[in-house]
């Protein structure tokens, strides 16, 4: 989930590390605090209000698996995948719920939410080959890009819990890559290439 609220007094930066100040404006020296490792290189993706961090950390080298930090417990927690080796968490919301993408067994790439407490949800769309999910919302709509082997190009997928998936499919045939979404329903970020393939920013509502 990406942006605080105006009034947030604290200031959060997640990257290779986070750091927490506690004043306003945010002009207080930051701290800096290792998040740790599963085993290898880490990477930072997202941190919510909460100061809860998601990312990626390898446990052996080239075999990268999504994590949970939390600030109370300063603790990597590695996430359950979908039967496969590889994980990827891209962003988390006030909730807790992260999204990210898991290998299956079969060593296909599907979009994944986890919820806290309960199992990893496969959210690949039905008839789609891979996806990943790359953003969530605090109500809980999730930002899927998502691939069909019977079209080209890289489609954009919206799913939540009371809809399920609505499908908007490449932009004019061409890769409709989703990368954000927004607290109020209807609004998404896109980029994909437009006309004579160039790349183009656009915002999807409804």
């Amino acid at each position: 989930m990406n942006g605080f609220p105006p009034r947030f007094v604290r200031c959060a930066i997640a990257g290779a590390v986070v750091m927490l100040a506690a004043s306003t404006p945010c002009r207080a020296l930051y701290g800096i605090i290792d998040l740790g490792t599963l085993g290898g290189s880490t990477k930072a993706m997202a941190i919510n209000d909460l100061g809860q961090v998601v990312g990626t950390s390898d446990l052996t080298p080239g075999s990268p698996v999504a994590f949970k930090w939390d600030i109370h417990t300063r603790h990597m927690v590695p996430l359950d995948g979908l039967g496969g080796d590889v994980s990827y968490a891209y962003d988390i919301n006030n909730a807790g719920q992260v999204v990210g993408a898991a290998e299956t067994a079969d060593f296909s790439l599907h979009a994944a939410m986890w919820n806290p407490g309960d199992p990893v949800l496969d959210l690949n769309p039905p008839q789609n080959t891979t996806s990943l999910a790359t953003a969530i919302n605090n109500p809980g709509t999730v930002v899927i890009q998502s691939r069909v082997a019977t079209r080209p190009g890289t489609g954009l997928v919206l799913w939540d819990p009371a809809d399920g998936f609505n499908d908007y499919g490449p932009l004019s045939g061409h890769d409709a890559l989703g990368w954000d979404i927004n607290r109020r329903p209807g609004r998404r970020a896109v980029d994909g290439p437009g006309l004579h393939r160039r790349r183009r920013a656009a915002m999807v509502t409804g």
